[in-house]
């Protein structure tokens, strides 16, 4: 099955490395080391959530304490990238964030799951143990 270029399943993470590290709480300066790293880290082979939420979302708010049981969980096997939609507009139309929350997990470059609504710690760590 041939795509389109604007079709393509696939999101070239590389392009928005820095965008992602400023919304990444505790990534404080970008270090690139290559178009496979970000900050130090390299990409191949590593899960990268983004986390979409708004601060005052009911749900966002109980899906934060979730995330937060995830990042213990699996500590620094992956690594979850927290976007506020309300300062960051034009990355949520990126990847057409519709509802919130709003989780895509990603591995190489390509998205893997995408969830949107409330989704508790134990569904998606189901979810990652496919992809690690």
């Amino acid at each position: 099955m041939s795509t389109q270029q604007g079709d393509s399943p696939l999101t070239p993470l590389n392009k928005f490395d820095k965008y992602f590290l400023r919304m990444y709480n505790k990534a404080s300066r970008l270090k690139q080391g290559g178009s496979n790293f970000i900050n130090g880290v390299n990409m191949k082979n590593t899960i990268f959530i983004l986390y979409f939420f708004a601060k005052w979302c009911h749900a966002c708010k109980m899906q934060g304490g979730e995330m937060d049981k995830l990042e213990k969980y699996y500590g620094k096997r992956i690594y979850v990238l927290k976007v506020d939609i309300d300062q960051n507009e034009s990355m949520a139309r990126k990847f057409a964030v519709k509802s919130l929350p709003t989780i895509i997990i990603m591995k190489n470059k390509a998205v893997l799951a995408r969830k949107e609504h409330f989704v508790t710690s134990n569904d998606l760590v189901s979810l990652i143990r496919k992809h690690l």
